[in-house]
């Protein structure tokens, strides 16, 4: 075989295989990591009394946790 047709092969494996564990790294990611993320942000504070979430005390950061949590209850 070709010096040069093995070297452009094995590129390509190794790009496939790249391309690979991203995909699985992406679905671990969904499955796990963001509804262990969602569990955590929708605990309630432990100290405060008035029952609002730490990300609710700003309109941009509730705005953005919102966001998420819709994200993660449609997938």
């Amino acid at each position: 075989m070709d010096p040069k047709l093995r070297n452009t092969l094995k590129w390509i494996t190794q790009i496939q295989l790249l391309v690979l564990l991203f995909g699985i790294l992406i679905k671990i990611t969904d499955r796990y990591l963001l509804n262990s993320i969602c569990f955590w942000v929708l605990r309630y504070p432990d100290t405060s009394g008035n029952n609002i979430l730490w990300w609710q005390r700003f309109s941009t950061t509730e705005r953005l946790g919102w966001r998420f949590i819709d994200y993660v209850e449609s997938k």
